[in-house]
């Protein structure tokens, strides 16, 4: 069919060519168009009825969903945060850049080099898998600047558009 076709070509193309296993040939692949909370529409691609990605909107982003993440954990790398933050995150706030765990001595704080609205997923220091995904809110040459200057990390880091447990 050709849309599983053009699904598994812009996974190919913004996640690699594993990640793409994920569509296996014979598997049915379902878009389930879902209203938020907030009004926006979405589309969920179900692969046997799990959902495994997801649009993000306003950003029209095709993200994975945490559940795809927990079997490709290296497709997207985290960022990282503490357990309470991710309850925050879960009742519905994006994540700061104070509260994302960072290394100053490490260009960007460790945290890589991505543009605005970029895939980011998050995690917790005692658990890798995904709790969260998003896209960033800033760039990293943003994040470096802000760690050079003399208020550290302040703002959005990440707009968090699904999290483990939101019944996505």
């Amino acid at each position: 069919n050709s849309d599983k076709r053009k699904l598994r070509s812009e996974v190919e193309s913004m996640y690699g060519e594993a990640f793409s296993s994920l569509l296996p040939g014979k598997a049915a692949v379902t878009d389930v168009q879902a209203v938020l909370h907030q009004g926006d529409t979405t589309s969920i691609f179900c692969v046997d009825g799990n959902p495994m990605f997801f649009v993000c909107r306003p950003e029209n982003v095709l993200l994975p969903t945490v559940y795809a993440l927990w079997k490709f954990p290296d497709v997207v790398n985290p960022w990282l945060t503490g357990p309470p933050v991710v309850r925050k995150l879960q009742g519905g706030a994006d994540l700061m850049l104070p509260g994302v765990i960072h290394n100053k001595a490490l260009p960007n704080g460790g945290l890589g080099d991505f543009r605005i609205q970029s895939p980011m997923a998050v995690a917790t220091p005692d658990n890798l898998a995904a709790v969260a995904m998003g896209v960033t809110a800033c760039s990293s040459s943003a994040v470096a600047e802000q760690l050079a200057g003399p208020l550290g990390l302040h703002g959005k880091g990440i707009l968090v558009r699904h999290t483990v447990l939101d019944h996505l």
